[in-house]
């Protein structure tokens, strides 16, 4: 009823017959329910549509048709957009709109909106919308949702600079307030096809990276494959839509279909000869080998990106394939180099004012000092990092970065810290469906458990980490889950189970080019030294060559069986 007093009235009249609930559900599909059957009182008085109406008939021409206009808007709008469709109204200069904007709110049609960051924004009262909304004839419906999808496509190009520059926060503040109406721009172009469905393409094309920061994956990725699907696109924007749809793809986990937006892109850029959307495909197929553990082939990948961007002079591209070339160097083991191209990475996004990236790059940072065991370096990077996700809200990141926090208060035997970090983590995962990152947090837990001789509680957190981390094919972490199983076993009294599974994972990792993390490759040679000392050459060599035959696979299913396999 949003606040109006005769329809909370009329209302009140169903809660003896209607639940809550129930009345709520009949007055979305409309509101004749809403009727006083009381006698003697003014017909305008008798139902909510009757009063709205005969407010209505009190208007003048001009404020009847620019009220209709405003009925397409979803939720809170801005001046600026009002400006936009207000010239359907017959309005022709933003004075004559302010002093009917004025007369309108005085009248209580319309509603001041004191939320917006330095400028006031405006809605209907949802009644009074619903009736205008039968009031605009289908004609008058498509003008207008003309204009307001043109508005849109006007300022996303400036949308798009925003959305990765110093006015990233204005812009995402921006825009999600102003969601509804982009998703209603965009339903009705893609809807209608031709000149709209392509506009409506280009919108998308522009501003994928709000869906991106707002962590909208699923919704974006859903817009962008309609766009391809639907709109016709002209080449330069379907290669836009397409890298979209393979970094969201990606960060969906859903690598199949990253891979093949990627290689679709790369195809089509090579025809036009568009280097830097061929670019941009390198640098998806990066991330999906890295995250494969497959790490030459990204760094290939990473280097194509970064050859291709200095070409171009395309500094964001440069920064990105630093990035991905800093993070394969810290898990190759490669100190020196990762921190070259990290550094340069990040003075590349402080100048374009990216405060996103100027976050990931901190962390990225820390974990290479933590890789080094330099703890206090580990710990201002991560400090850095973290006050800029705060800063910019970015909740699936800082989940990620409490980890890193934790794990690096575990390297400082401080368990209490590590804890409450781990909590820290918590609170903002269940809050996401992101099993990557669930998977990531039963892994640390039950490296704390594990420290905290809890030994049973690490075996169960590490068997829901590996089954997550076994379905995301995310090889890196396989491993460092069959490592932890090796300290489990140990500390189960079970010595000749764990050193076949250290031999495995030690196996596995040179295999794959990677290097521990210093101080965990530290612990774990001290308990295989120990292990060397209580057994005889030969029995303690025979154990390691057999565990080095062991495949990934079947290192995971011996570190999950609960079998024993030797105690000597």
């Amino acid at each position: 009823m949003d606040g109006i007093p005769l329809g909370i009235e009329l209302a009140a009249a169903w809660m003896s017959t209607l639940a809550p609930q129930q009345l709520a559900e009949h007055l979305q599909a409309d509101f004749t329910l809403l009727v006083d059957q009381r006698r003697g009182s003014l017909p305008r008085h008798q139902t909510l549509r009757a009063a709205i109406e005969w407010s209505y008939r009190l208007l003048s021409d001009p404020e009847r048709a620019l009220l209709r206009c405003f009925a397409i808007f979803r939720g809170a709008w801005s001046l600026a957009i009002a400006e936009a469709i207000a010239g359907e109204a017959g309005i022709q200069s933003t004075h004559q709109l302010l002093h009917m904007l004025s007369r309108l709110i005085s009248k209580s049609l319309i509603i001041v909106d004191h939320r917006g960051e330095g400028e006031m924004w405006y809605r209907l009262l949802e009644p009074l919308r619903e009736y205008l909304l039968t009031a605009l004839s289908a004609e008058e419906a498509a003008r207008v949702q003309e204009r307001r999808l043109h508005y849109y496509a006007q300022i996303a190009e400036a949308a798009e600079s925003g959305l990765s520059g110093d006015q990233q926060q204005q812009w995402l503040s921006r825009l999600e307030r102003e969601h509804d109406n982009l998703r209603a721009a965009l339903e009705w172009g893609c809807d209608h096809g031709g000149a709209p469905a392509q506009l409506a393409a280009q919108l998308a094309a522009h501003i994928w990276r709000f869906w991106l920061v707002r962590g909208h994956y699923a919704e974006g990725r859903r817009w962008l494959e309609q766009m391809l699907a639907r709109a016709a696109p002209a080449e330069d924007v379907r290669i836009r839509l397409l890298y979209g749809a393979g970094v969201l793809a990606r960060l969906q986990l859903d690598l199949d279909a990253a891979a093949q937006f990627a290689r679709e892109q790369m195809q089509l850029a090579t025809q036009v000869h568009d280097l830097r959307g061929l670019a941009d495909g390198y640098g998806v197929l990066g991330w999906i080998e890295e995250f494969l553990g497959n790490m030459q082939q990204a760094l290939t990948f990473f280097q194509q990106r970064l050859i291709l961007s200095r070409q171009l002079h395309h500094q964001r591209g440069i920064a990105y394939a630093l990035r991905g070339l800093g993070e394969v160097a810290t898990a190759q083991g490669r100190y020196v180099e990762a921190n070259t191209w990290l550094q340069e990475a990040l003075h590349i996004f402080a100048e374009l004012g990216d405060r996103r990236y100027l976050a990931r790059i901190w962390q990225d940072l820390g974990r290479l000092a933590y890789h080094e065991h330099q703890l206090e370096r580990a710990e201002i990077a991560f400090q850095n990092s973290l006050a800029i996700y705060h800063e910019v809200d970015d909740r699936h990141n800082m989940a990620d970065l409490w980890l890193d926090l934790s794990r690096l208060a575990l390297a400082r035997d401080d368990f209490a810290v590590a804890v409450a970090h781990q909590e820290a983590a918590d609170r903002l995962i269940q809050d996401q469906a992101d099993r990557w990152l669930q998977a990531a947090s039963f892994m640390n837990r039950a490296q704390i458990a594990l420290r905290q001789r809890q030994i049973s509680a690490a075996r169960h957190y590490l068997e829901q980490a590996l089954s997550l981390f076994d379905l995301l094919q995310h090889r890196v972490k396989l491993i460092e889950g069959i490592d932890l199983f090796a300290a489990v076993a140990m500390a189960e009294q079970r010595p000749v189970h764990a050193l076949h599974l250290w031999s495995a994972a030690e196996h596995i990792r040179r295999q794959m080019g990677l290097l521990s993390p210093v101080w965990e490759a530290r612990q774990r040679q001290q308990q295989i030294d120990a292990l060397s000392l209580h057994m005889t050459g030969d029995h303690f060599t025979s154990i390691w060559q057999a565990g080095q035959e062991w495949s990934l696979e079947q290192a995971m299913a011996e570190a999950r069986s609960d079998r024993v396999i030797g105690r000597s």
